[in-house]
């Protein structure tokens, strides 16, 4: 396999992934037999979940074939709303943003896995149950379920806005050079004070990947030539073949 990301060593993700499958086990068989104290069952399921989308996302980065990727991300998806923390009764904190940022992985990469529409309702009933407003989240959703009313609102214009434009503009090499400059200087800076934001420095191998995601589904439904930044090491370029 060839590693995508040159972040950590290609050993890492062989190693890291047999880890957490092996957790896994141990904690389903665990909540199957019972040895779960029931006021715990709701947060260790919440981590199962993390742990699903993030193992997809490791096992992009280390190179795994993306049909690979589906039954971690199917395991996530059966857990969204059961798990979703967000009832949308209070105005938007910033700890949600971890969660609106899971919200994007799952509707993108349920985009590029080409799962089943009922699937992907999964992970829209998770974001419909919160009633949050949110432009990108409607526009990535509008690409497989056409016809939910336009939302202009960005919950969380830093970074996002800059899709946003690059959706409204209408000339082709404008539309790169958003994208780029994006890529290049607001997605990382811009998720400054999420959980996984410098996780490739800890010393406890938590690190799974920065794969822009959402750069790569706007480009994908909006047609955008990729060209000028399709090597930047945030754009997770095999999604789009």
């Amino acid at each position: 396999m060839n590693v995508r990301s040159n972040i950590n060593p290609p050993i890492f993700y062989p190693d890291r992934i047999a880890a957490t499958e092996a957790l896994q086990a141990k904690t389903l068989e665990q909540l199957r037999n019972g040895l779960v104290a029931t006021d715990r069952i709701p947060s260790v399921k919440r981590m199962l979940f993390s742990q699903y989308l993030h193992l997809a996302i490791r096992k992009y980065s280390g190179g795994f074939p993306i049909p690979e990727l589906n039954p971690d991300f199917q395991s996530a998806l059966a857990l969204a709303k059961e798990v979703w923390p967000d009832d949308g009764n209070v105005a938007m904190p910033d700890y949600l943003k971890d969660w609106y940022g899971k919200m994007l992985w799952l509707l993108t990469l349920g985009i590029f896995l080409g799962v089943s529409d009922e699937d992907f309702d999964k992970a829209v009933a998770a974001w419909d149950a919160c009633h949050r407003k949110d432009w990108l989240v409607e526009y990535l959703i509008g690409y497989r379920i056409p016809g939910r009313p336009p939302v202009q609102t960005l919950l969380f214009p830093k970074p996002y806005s800059s899709l946003q434009q690059v959706v409204k503009e209408s000339d082709p090499v404008r539309r790169s050079g958003i994208v780029r400059r994006y890529l290049e200087k607001e997605w990382y800076p811009g998720h400054k004070g999420v959980y996984w934001y410098d996780n490739h420095k800890s010393p406890h191998d938590v690190f799974f990947g920065y794969w822009s995601f959402e750069a790569a589904a706007v480009v994908k439904i909006a047609g955008i030539d990729d060209s000028s930044f399709r090597d930047n090491p945030y754009y997770p370029k095999d999604m789009l073949g």
